[in-house]
């Protein structure tokens, strides 16, 4: 997997009710800056029977959670509108993090999709890849990657985000689902295999998606200069 800017041009995760399992709102906090945020939104009693991982998206909690819709190309131009919407939530309890990801796809059955091994390159087929920077400082963090069948990448970013480490593995989950309108995925990584500095509100947060037969990269914000991908912030886990 290509590392190269994965972490200077982030966005904001609001982290502030992670552990007090609760969804207060932070508008002050959200609002008037030109950083994009998300708000997580928090799980009171934590993961239960009736949430289920299985790439659907279909909990009432999923509908109810703050989105990012408006992902912008990366590859093959920079800043145009992607030929299908990917739509980003996050919800978070007082041991998880859950992410999941709606990716729109006009023509399914062109979707590629052929890896079942952990830790493959997932470069020439579909895949979406999140990146988590939990320091807040741009330069290490955590990577995630799924493509539609459900085969796993992490790594672990370091040497000032230019590198990923795959030989580091973590105890998370993910899984996919496909259907006529294109493909989805819910991951849930455990706080306790991430290492974080405590007292931060906010965590750097960025998302990345690939659509292999159009050779198309799109993620949350295209950077003007320098590497091609790097973290947002998420409001409000």
């Amino acid at each position: 997997m290509r590392a190269k800017g994965l972490l200077p041009w982030s966005s904001r995760l609001a982290i502030f009710c992670l552990w007090a399992g609760t969804a207060r709102a932070q508008d002050s906090a959200i609002s008037g800056t030109a950083t994009p945020r998300l708000r997580a939104t928090a799980l009171a009693d934590g993961p239960s029977t009736a949430f289920t991982l299985d790439g659907k998206l279909d909990e009432p909690e999923w509908s109810a959670a703050d989105s990012i819709v408006n992902l912008v190309t990366i590859e093959p131009e920079e800043g145009g509108v992607p030929a299908g919407q990917t739509i980003v939530k996050v919800l978070v309890t007082r041991s998880d993090i859950i992410v999941g990801l709606v990716c729109h796809d006009t023509n399914p059955g062109g979707i590629v999709s052929f890896s079942k091994a952990r830790d493959v390159d997932l470069e020439s087929e579909d895949h979406v890849l999140i990146v988590l920077d939990p320091f807040q400082d741009g330069r290490s963090g955590y990577v995630f990657a799924v493509n539609p069948g459900g085969a796993r990448f992490d790594g672990l970013v370091s040497e000032q985000g230019e590198e990923v480490n795959s030989d580091w593995d973590a105890v998370w989950e993910a899984r996919s689902w496909r259907d006529s309108s294109g493909w989805s995925v819910e991951i849930r990584i455990p706080i306790k295999s991430l290492s974080f500095k405590r007292g931060l509100t906010e965590w750097g947060f960025n998302v990345q998606r690939r659509v292999q037969r159009l050779l198309e990269v799109s993620g949350i914000r295209a950077p003007r200069y320098g590497p091609r991908l790097a973290p947002r912030r998420i409001a409000g886990i």
